[in-house]
């Protein structure tokens, strides 16, 4: 629910230091979560680290698309959109394997030496930033009504399995979320900086490649999830067999989406994204069909067919929704 005010800021002073920020605060909050003594101070430190993601998420892409241009810019969102993708599909299934083989404290532990060597080499690698156009005024009302409409909107939605649509504590806080939205509408069209410059929404592919992109992530995190239970709980596989057997899913997506980037460059984002897509509901249709007794090699064709979708779509809908945006928005 930060990431708004993460791209702002780092519109606003510089991509490289708010990314080492970020950077830093994660692997701050990482420690502090790997030494926990208590509950309270775990949840804790896992919201610092979404605070140090929000910061880390915008500037990364920011980097990227200053520094590149031309096919070299399709090239360099495609790697960054092959990690990003299965590093989101195959976080959850490392983080079991470690839990399950050394413990929790290490999947926090771990991001420690990595979090440090990412530092050196952000700070010696990434480019000095360049002076803001924007101003520093920052749009606090902006950030707190967005991160309120969006905290509470997802939380409702998370609630619904246990309390049913019916329920008046679900449908209290999709009311405050409903609230919140308007609110921030209105605070952005007042600000003299707003947080989301609504201008951005008239750009051609802007709005369009992100509503394709939220299905496309939500479709693969939301597949995986469910597979995941389905594996361990119905068909009884151990956890770590479980990543196994996903594997094809996340290692397609990472060796496709830097190719798809160089082709977008060459034959259009629309072939690619829209073959992609294609295939993703080939795979879907294929997994819907899903039953008790289904093994991995049942799986196996629609796994391969989402994956390789999923891998061609993502990076042409990201330069698709870049195209048009200028240097100090990006």
């Amino acid at each position: 629910v930060l990431t708004l005010g993460g791209g702002l800021l780092a519109d606003r002073f510089g991509a490289r230091p708010v990314f080492l920020a970020g950077v830093t605060l994660f692997t701050l909050a990482s420690l502090a979560a790997a030494l926990s003594s208590s509950g309270s101070l775990l949840i804790g430190m896992r919201a610092t680290q979404g605070a140090g993601a929000a910061l880390i998420g915008p500037a990364a892409l920011a980097i990227l698309v200053k520094s590149f241009a031309g096919s070299g810019r399709g090239l360099a969102i495609g790697v960054w959109s092959g990690v990003v993708a299965s590093a989101t599909a195959s976080g959850p299934l490392i983080g079991a394997i470690l839990t399950e083989s050394v413990g929790w404290r290490s999947i926090f532990f771990l991001n420690v030496p990595l979090g440090i060597a990412l530092l050196i080499t952000a700070r010696v690698t990434l480019p000095a930033p360049l002076a803001s156009s924007r101003g520093s005024r920052i749009d606090i009302a902006g950030v707190i009504t967005s991160a309120l409409a969006l905290s509470a909107g997802v939380f409702g939605v998370a609630q619904v399995g246990n309390y049913g649509w019916a329920s008046p504590r679900v449908w209290s806080v999709l009311g405050i979320a409903a609230v919140a939205f308007v609110i921030f509408v209105v605070v952005e069209r007042r600000a003299p900086a707003p947080l989301l410059d609504r201008s951005l929404l008239r750009l051609p592919n802007f709005l369009a490649a992100n509503l394709i992109g939220l299905l496309n992530v939500a479709v693969m995190c939301s597949m995986l999830f469910f597979l995941s239970l389905y594996l361990q709980l119905g068909a009884g596989i151990p956890a770590i067999r479980v990543g196994i057997v996903l594997l094809p899913f996340t290692v397609l997506i990472a060796a496709i989406a830097p190719l798809a980037g160089w082709l977008t460059s060459r034959i259009g984002a629309r072939l690619l994204s829209g073959t992609g897509l294609a295939l993703v509901v080939t795979g879907l249709v294929l997994l819907g069909g899903v039953s008790a007794g289904w093994g991995p090699a049942q799986l196996l064709p629609g796994l391969l067919a989402t994956g390789i979708g999923i891998g061609l779509a993502t990076t042409p809908i990201t330069m698709a929704a870049m195209e048009h945006v200028s240097t100090e928005r990006s």
